[in-house]
């Protein structure tokens, strides 16, 4: 039998001296507000940890609710700098917890490496070690500015299963949770702030999009999915952490706005064993996992790494900002919008 836990929380309501533009800002209460959300985190990681857990999962940058994230106006570097004075402080504590409870630890957060920032998910191993990290490969438009993308897609092995990892924007591209099943995932730890997609989704339906990639995502890559989400907008926006098997069940379910440790308790089955299906009769294939890796035609696939596919071509000249002082223009218009036009675009 497996145990995970799965923290489902909103961050700490920000004070307004730790707001930047609030009344008596300054970067010292802002590095103790980031420091009050690793202790929030850390006593419900000893929740989990009295409750047996095997493994416990944080959401996507447990510390930062936005407010003074590697996007602000103006302040490029505030971020940087209470990453980079908290992130070994964060390695301490976790790795200590981890050793404490002989619990597994995944916990999403950025590091700042080499004059670089990235999105980062770090597995903590039962004896405090570091299993290893991850670092976010798909960057949504926002992030890009002021964060590195990672390049690989490492699995780990551990004691309930070989572990990978995607974060928010990742599964939105079925190549992702396919490369780490491919590597030998059985489980797959999505942590995030976002849920679905909202480009042109009609009102209401984000939600079951959102659900819908869980889901797939799992079934079609016969793994495990658990998926670690925040609880944003008293969960207005539908998104709920989940865990789903690998025939796409959901099989915990936190709701939407109920801040709570999700636990999931199951028996796993990785191999999705059944003899008596149509496929294992005709292929003598008894196993859904094989079989799916058996029946792809990877010959075929070309088109799936071809930097300037057909589609590109209805777009000549399109492309992504750079860094260098276009953003701030966007921001800033964005921050002039109603709030009912701002708030569509959500990861």
């Amino acid at each position: 039998m497996i145990k995970i836990a799965v923290i489902h929380a909103p961050y700490l309501p920000v004070p307004d001296d730790a707001r930047p533009g609030g009344a008596n800002y300054c970067d010292e209460n802002a590095l103790a507000y980031v420091r009050s959300n690793i202790e929030l985190t850390l006593k419900k990681i000893d929740e989990a940890g009295a409750n047996g857990a095997d493994i416990c999962c944080t959401h996507e940058d447990f510390v930062n609710s936005g407010e003074f994230g590697w996007n602000i106006v103006d302040r490029p570097d505030l971020y940087p700098y209470l990453v980079e004075k908290t992130y070994g402080e964060i390695r301490a504590l976790f790795r200590e917890a981890a050793k404490k409870h002989s619990m597994m630890i995944a916990a999403n957060n950025y590091e700042a490496e080499d004059g670089q920032l990235y999105n980062t998910s770090t597995l903590y191993g039962r004896d405090g070690g570091i299993v290893g990290r991850y670092r976010k490969v798909h960057l949504p438009a926002g992030e890009r500015w002021g964060v590195s993308a990672g390049s690989e897609y490492p699995v780990f092995k551990t004691d309930i299963g070989n572990i990978g990892f995607m974060t928010c924007y990742d599964v939105y591209f079925p190549e992702h949770c396919r490369a780490l099943a491919l590597n030998g995932a059985d489980i797959v730890i999505h942590q995030t702030q976002g849920w679905g997609w909202n480009g042109k989704v009609p009102d209401g339906l984000g939600g079951l999009v959102g659900e819908s990639y869980m889901r797939v995502r799992s079934s079609e890559n016969s793994v495990y999915l658990v998926t670690a989400k925040v609880i944003q907008n008293n969960g207005k926006d539908g998104g709920r952490s989940v865990v789903t098997d690998n025939n796409g069940r959901i099989i915990a379910d936190s709701g939407p706005s109920e801040e709570k440790i999700l636990y999931a308790e199951f028996e796993p089955d990785f191999e999705s064993y059944d003899k008596y299906s149509f496929s294992s009769l005709y292929s003598g294939i008894p196993a859904v996992r094989p079989l799916f890796a058996l029946s792809r035609r990877p010959d075929t696939y070309g088109v799936l790494t071809e930097p300037a596919p057909e589609l590109l071509k209805r777009y000549p000249g399109m492309r992504f900002m750079d860094r260098s002082g276009e953003p701030a223009a966007i921001i800033r218009s964005r921050a002039e919008m109603p709030e009912e036009e701002r708030n569509k675009y959500h990861w």
